[in-house]
């Protein structure tokens, strides 16, 4: 099955046939696949949705060079231990190989996070949106940066256009609803802290 040929399928064909295309579609979709594939993450097949949310991974997590994927895994599994300041390092290369690579910046976006450098963060989500504005766990991740900093207007608006990409987002509609209630609290768009869970990828 060729990506046309999927796409046609993921918009057309039976609950099967749509998974099957979804399938494929992770496996050898690029980012011409993208848009069909976000539009598909307002579903309400359950399992759908979840085949296409990690088909939309494996997409994004390839940069079309070998050495740049070899690379990124190496520093998701230093930040899976914990290495935060290798996986940053390790990220910046990846940056520095793959410039127009959404990823690279995302995932130190995410290990940028952990470590408690949420400007710096947020600048690296910015970067990736602009390479990829579908990335609704970057835009989550940005609105939990915004959050931490209590800068609530912008962590909702962030909440607010990752939910409209991906309407099942519960993570994301949850961080909102403290994003606005803390708006309401303080009286205006916040001030400047610290603290706050995150969950980008």
């Amino acid at each position: 099955m060729t990506q046309d040929d999927a796409l046609t399928l993921l918009k057309g064909g039976d609950p099967a046939q749509r998974r099957e295309a979804t399938m494929v579609l992770a496996a050898i979709g690029d980012d011409r696949a993208v848009p069909a594939l976000v539009t598909t993450l307002a579903d309400d097949d359950p399992a759908l949705v979840h085949l296409v949310e990690r088909a939309l991974w494996e997409i994004w997590c390839r940069s079309g060079d070998p050495e740049t994927d070899r690379l990124l895994q190496v520093g998701i599994e230093a930040m899976g231990q914990q290495e935060l300041g290798r996986a940053v390092e390790i990220f910046s290369r990846v940056i520095a190989m793959a410039p127009g690579f959404a990823e690279g910046y995302n995932k130190r976006a995410t290990a940028l996070y952990l470590q408690g450098e949420h400007r710096r963060s947020i600048t690296d989500c910015e970067a990736t949106l602009e390479r990829n504005p579908y990335h609704f766990a970057c835009l989550s991740g940005q609105g939990l940066c915004h959050l931490a900093l209590r800068q609530f207007r912008q962590a909702e608006a962030c909440f607010r256009k990752a939910l409209s990409l991906h309407p099942h987002m519960e993570a994301a509609r949850h961080n909102l609803t403290l994003a606005v209630q803390a708006r309401i609290a303080t009286g205006n768009g916040g001030h400047r802290g610290n603290g706050g869970p995150h969950d980008h990828s």
